[in-house]
């Protein structure tokens, strides 16, 4: 899940693994992502409830 933000923050989904890479929502702090691929250069490919994109992995908390 998100965790590793500001509660008030939030941290963007893109469409590619890069910081150039399109916006496609935003996440907010305490999300459950289901995580579907560890990439290379610290991204992980995600779903939400409805979209799959790609966040950096240093923003996101393995929930137990």
């Amino acid at each position: 899940k998100v965790t590793l933000i500001a509660e008030n923050s939030t941290l963007n989904l893109r469409g590619e693994p890069s910081l150039a890479g399109p916006v496609i929502r935003q996440l907010y702090y305490g999300q459950k992502l289901l995580v579907l691929e560890e990439l290379p250069g610290g991204w992980l490919k995600v779903k939400t409830d409805v979209l799959e994109g790609y966040v950096m992995a240093s923003f996101v908390e393995k929930d137990e």
